[in-house]
């Protein structure tokens, strides 16, 4: 129905059935476009010289699929990629996926060409049994594939963990042993700044007995916290326990047997479940006999003046555990800092020379600074540790190396001018990038310039594709540059992202 006749639709029985016809129609878009990726694949199987190209020089070729599926050739991958505005990674997943239902999952392969399954679905599917063996796929296909559109995750896990109990004993045995091995703590760096707010992700699995010794480690220091005047609520105060233990338990003081730990957190063995010998008057944290220290929670050794007033302090500093209005409340200001913080703030000039409203971007871990903080937000992230600042950079001004490998100075400027891989729809972070010389360079001095205007930074799989596999780019100015594929199609990649400089090409409709 074409857009006009709308207008028309008087009734909701005849919008709904509109809608419906719509959806059906858009499932078979979908299932041609994923039928023509498989065609796409076949057309780029690898040759014979591609097959035996496994190393840096020239294609390459990729198993995207399960075993029994084709391979598929680096370069048309990365073709792909460009001219249907994916990254690489996100187009590899793709291809592999429909090789995946075409060769080794053909009942749900025929039900999405004709309709009857929408793809998305028939790829989630795919993209779970990629490691079973040939012979596991075929049965897992047989049992999803007359609801291959309905099916849950739960369900497809409990299909897939039998196939690899039938089809593949040995993977599953070690998969058992993996999970007992299972305890584990992830710090997500990847998205430290949030807003105007730095904060991370902290989650993971660990021993049942270790998180009850934690969990009464953050209650005691919370109740330090607000007993030093805190208001802050009680998860804030847990959250900033934590990051005090990071700073300040950094050694193992283990029982030797005679009755004194040594000093750190006291952790008596046979603890799980809560219920452990204490010589205290219920502070929380045991301290061992003889410190001098009554129920104060966290020990405080003998001799440094401090009466059971929670955060350790070193011998003979006369501190007494303050509270710091700086950064809002550390316990122990006296403390020398441990952690280390190195900034690559990026300020524009008016900031530099005092004008603005003083918001900086700054960087994450993996190069990203998409993000804005405040110089409030600094402060308190720096406070109380050792901080590097990197030097002021000129982002326009021209910098030079005399040989092949650029300066510190010359790399974060190019860096800072491409905070990504500069291929098109690429976002791998330029500080785990190679930095590429545009013109390349040459030991006799005929080639391109180690400079400014002659350095991109490409991830290692696109600095492959311009070196061995046949694109081209020029640089239009830092940080703009426009590509050639091998078949010719060109593509513009500057700050606001990438796009294709030529029209889609005429073929015939089916």
């Amino acid at each position: 129905m074409k857009a006009e006749q709308l207008e028309d639709l008087d009734t909701s029985g005849e919008v709904l059935d509109f809608l419906r016809t719509q959806q059906a129609e858009a499932l078979l878009v979908e299932a041609a476009a994923m039928v023509a990726a498989v065609k796409y694949c076949g057309i780029n199987t690898p040759t014979t010289d591609t097959e035996a190209a496994g190393h840096w020089f020239g294609d390459r070729s990729c198993a995207l699929a399960g075993a029994g599926a084709p391979q598929v050739s680096e370069s048309a991958v990365i073709e792909y990629a460009a001219a249907l505005g994916r990254s690489t990674e996100s187009a590899k997943r793709y291809l592999g996926e429909c090789l995946e239902l075409a060769h080794r999952l053909r009942k749900t392969w025929t039900r999405v060409r004709a309709g009857e399954v929408p793809g998305w679905a028939a790829r989630r599917i795919a993209s779970q049994t990629m490691k079973l063996p040939q012979a596991g796929a075929a049965w897992v296909d047989g049992q999803v594939a007359p609801a291959a559109g309905r099916i849950g995750p739960t369900a497809l896990d409990r299909i897939l963990n039998e196939a690899l109990t039938r089809f593949d004993p040995e993977e599953a045995e070690q998969r058992r042993l993996d999970g007992l091995e299972g305890r584990r703590v992830d710090i997500d760096l990847d998205d430290l700044i949030d807003g105007q707010v730095c904060h991370a992700r902290v989650h993971g699995v660990i021993d049942a007995a270790d998180a009850i010794d934690l969990q009464e480690a953050l209650n005691t220091l919370a109740a330090q916290y607000r007993e030093l005047g805190s208001t802050e609520s009680l998860n804030v105060r847990r959250a900033k326990a934590l990051g005090e233990l990071a700073r300040t338990q950094l050694h193992l003081h283990l029982d030797d047997g005679d009755g004194d730990s040594g000093g750190g957190l006291a952790t008596p063995p046979h603890t799980f479940g809560g219920t452990r010998p204490t010589n205290n008057d219920g502070g929380g944290l045991e301290t061992p006999p003889g410190n001098g220290a009554e129920g104060g929670g966290l020990e405080t050794p003998p001799g440094n003046g401090a009466e059971g007033r929670g955060l350790e302090t070193p011998p003979g500093d006369g501190a007494v555990g303050r509270w710091s209005s700086v950064g809002e409340g550390r316990a122990d200001v006296s403390r020398p800092p441990t952690r280390r913080v190195v900034l690559h703030v990026h300020l524009s000039e008016d900031a530099v020379q005092g004008f603005g409203d003083g918001i900086a971007r700054v960087e994450t871990i993996l190069g990203q600074r998409d993000r804005l903080v405040t110089f409030e937000q600094l402060t308190e992230w720096c406070e109380g540790a050792q901080v590097t600042v990197q030097p002021v950079l000129d982002l326009h001004e021209t910098l030079m190396s005399t040989g092949y490998q650029p300066a510190g100075r010359l790399r974060e400027q190019v860096v800072g001018n491409n905070p990504t891989c500069v291929f098109p729809y690429c976002h791998r972070p330029a500080r785990t990038s190679d930095l590429d010389h545009v013109e390349p360079w040459r030991d006799d001095g005929g080639g391109g310039r180690t400079d400014s205007t002659n350095l991109a930074p490409l991830c290692r799989t696109h600095h492959r594709a311009k070196t061995h596999l046949g694109w081209t780019y020029t640089m239009l100015i830092p940080g703009e540059y426009l590509w050639t594929s091998p078949q010719g199609r060109s593509y513009h990649r500057g700050p606001d992202g990438s796009s294709p400089v030529d029209p889609p090409r005429d073929t015939p409709r089916p």
